[in-house]
C-alpha cells in the first residue's frame, strides 16, 4: 500500500509539473534561416547511416556497454545528430526546452554556408569519442572510430570548398562539445565501469518470490538505473506498469500457470518439432547478447537504419527519426529498470527448478536482473510506437540485422525475417524471451505496453515549428 501511495503522489506531482511547462517550449525571436546555401534536406543521410552502423560495432567491442549503457549512448548520439542539423532545417526547431535539461545550443551563422552532413559528422565524432573511448576501450574500437573519421574527412575535403569545410567543422565541434556537456550532466559519465554496472553494495530484497542471481559470483546489473534522467520529463514514473501477479505455490494460481507455460514451452523446443524449432529460432534471433551484438537496443537501431535506407530519406527526416527512436530506447530502459528493481521479481529458472522441474535449463542465459518487466519488450514496444507514428500500422519491412553480421549463429537463425508491422516485430521480440525460458508472459505483455507509452511520450516532442 505504501508503494502504491508513493507512486500515486509522484504521478500527481509530475502531471502538475508537466502541465505547468506545456507552454514553455524554447522558441526564438528570429526564425532564421541560420545559414546560406543548401538546407539539410538537400543532403542524403549516408553519413548518418554510417555512424549508426559504426555505433553497433563500438558497443559490441567495448567492455562495459551493457544494454542500458548502450541505449544511453544511442540516445545521446541521436539527439546530437538532430541538434547538429536542425539549424539547417527551416521547418524544424531545436528540442531545447522540451528534452529534460536541454538548453539552447549555439546557433549557426546566417552569413556562413555549411555542408550539413559534415556538420553532423563532426558533432558525432566529438560525442562518440567522449562516449565510446575510455579506459575500457580496445584497439579494435579505437581503429573503428579512427577509420570513420578519416574516411569521411577525406571525402568531404574533396567535395566542398575550403571555406564551407572549415565552417562546417567549426560548427560541428561546437555542437559536439555542447552535447558532451549535456550528456555529462546526467551523472552517468562512468556508467560503463564494472563498479557501476555491477555495484557490490546493492542489498537484495528477501522474501517469497524475490529475485537474486543464480550464482554468488554474479552481481545485480545496474540496480539503480531506474533513477537515471530520461529525455522525456519523468518518463519512467509516467510509464510504470501495474504490479506483477501475486507469488504463489498453488497450481491453480496465475503465477504458477505462467511459470508452467515457460517450462512447457521449453519442453516443446526440446522435442525438435517444427513448432519447437520455430520457437528456438525466434529465441536466438532476438537474443542480441552484449559483446556479440549491438545489444537489444542495437537491434532496434539496426531496424531504424534499415527503414531509413528503404525510404531513401534525406538528412533532415533521418536525424529526426533517429533522434526520437533512440531517445525512446533510453527512456524505455530507464522505465523498465525502475520496474525491475521496484518489484524484484524472481526469474523463471529459480522458481521452475524449485517447484516444477529440477533440471530446467533455459535455451538462452538468464541475465543478472529481475524478471518483471522485460527489457526487450519495453524497448521494442517504444521504438515500434515511434516508427508506427511515422509510417503507419501496416508498414511491412524486412529485418536483416544479423545477416552477414553474426557468424556465430546457425544459418537458419541469421536469415532475414519479414514483418507486417512494427508492432508485429515488437510482439515477436517480446515472445522470444518466453521461448528462451527467461521471462513469464506478464513480464512481456506489460513490458510492451509500458514501452508503447514511452514511445508515445517521446512523440509529443514538437520537432516542427
Amino acid at each position: 500500500m505504501k508503494v502504491k501511495l508513493y507512486f500515486y503522489f509522484i504521478f500527481t506531482l509530475i502531471v502538475i509539473l508537466i502541465s505547468s511547462c506545456e507552454d514553455e517550449v524554447v522558441t526564438t525571436e528570429d526564425t532564421g534561416p541560420f545559414y546560406k546555401g543548401k538546407s539539410a534536406k538537400e543532403f542524403d543521410a549516408e553519413i548518418l547511416q554510417d555512424w549508426m552502423r559504426t555505433q553497433l560495432f563500438l558497443v559490441q567491442r567495448n567492455r562495459g556497454f551493457t544494454p542500458m549503457v548502450a541505449a544511453r549512448a544511442y540516445g545521446y548520439m541521436g539527439l546530437c545528430a538532430y541538434e547538429s542539423a536542425v539549424n539547417g532545417m527551416p521547418e524544424y526547431q531545436s528540442l531545447a526546452g522540451q528534452v529534460t535539461g536541454l538548453t539552447k545550443a549555439p546557433r549557426s551563422s546566417k552569413d556562413k554556408e555549411y555542408h550539413w552532413g559534415l556538420v553532423t559528422h563532426t558533432a558525432l565524432s566529438e560525442l562518440a569519442t567522449h562516449l565510446y573511448i575510455n579506459e575500457n576501450s580496445t584497439d579494435s574500437s579505437l581503429l573503428t572510430l579512427d577509420t570513420i573519421k578519416r574516411r569521411w574527412d577525406s571525402r568531404f575535403k574533396s567535395e566542398v570548398s575550403e571555406i564551407i569545410y572549415n565552417n562546417s567543422i567549426e560548427y560541428g565541434k561546437i555542437i559536439g562539445q555542447f552535447m558532451i556537456e549535456y550528456a555529462k550532466s546526467d551523472g552517468q559519465e562512468k556508467c560503463y565501469l564494472d563498479a557501476n554496472n555491477y555495484p557490490k553494495s546493492y542489498v537484495y530484497p528477501t522474501g517469497d518470490g524475490k529475485w537474486a542471481p543464480q550464482r554468488n559470483t554474479v552481481f545485480a546489473m545496474q540496480p539503480y538505473w531506474g533513477r537515471v534522467r530520461t529525455f522525456y520529463p519523468f518518463s519512467a514514473y509516467l510509464t510504470q506498469p501495474p504490479p506483477p501477479n501475486s507469488y504463489s505455490l498453488d497450481s491453480s494460481s496465475i503465477w504458477w500457470k505462467e511459470m508452467k507455460q515457460v517450462q512447457s514451452t521449453d519442453s516443446i523446443i526440446n522435442t525438435k518439432s517444427p513448432e519447437g524449432n520455430r520457437f528456438n529460432i525466434i529465441a536466438q534471433y532476438w537474443n542480441d547478447e552484449p559483446f556479440r551484438s549491438g545489444t537489444p537496443a542495437g537491434h532496434s537501431v539496426s531496424i531504424i537504419r534499415h527503414i531509413i535506407n528503404k525510404e531513401k530519406l534525406k538528412l533532415d527526416r533521418a536525424v529526426e527519426i533517429y533522434a526520437l527512436g533512440c531517445m525512446a530506447l533510453h527512456d524505455a530502459f530507464v522505465s523498465c529498470w525502475m520496474t525491475k528493481y521496484n518489484y524484484s521479481t524472481v526469474r523463471p529458472i529459480t522458481y521452475i527448478r524449485a517447484y516444477i522441474q529440477g533440471n530446467f535449463t533455459p535455451k538462452i542465459g538468464t541475465p543478472p536482473f529481475p524478471d518483471y518487466t522485460s527489457g526487450h519488450s519495453t524497448q521494442t514496444g517504444a521504438v515500434a510506437e515511434v516508427l508506427t507514428k511515422y509510417f503507419g500500422d501496416n508498414y511491412a519491412f524486412i529485418d536483416s540485422t544479423h545477416y552477414l553480421a553474426r557468424f556465430d549463429l546457425p544459418n537458419e537463425v541469421v536469415v532475414p525475417r519479414s514483418y507486417k508491422s512494427f508492432y508485429e516485430a515488437a510482439d515477436e521480440c517480446s515472445m522470444s524471451r518466453l521461448y528462451g525460458g527467461i521471462h513469464v508472459f506478464q513480464a512481456l505483455s506489460e513490458g510492451v505496453k509500458a514501452g508503447k507509452k514511452v514511445g508515445a511520450n517521446i512523440m509529443t516532442f514538437k520537432t516542427k515549428k
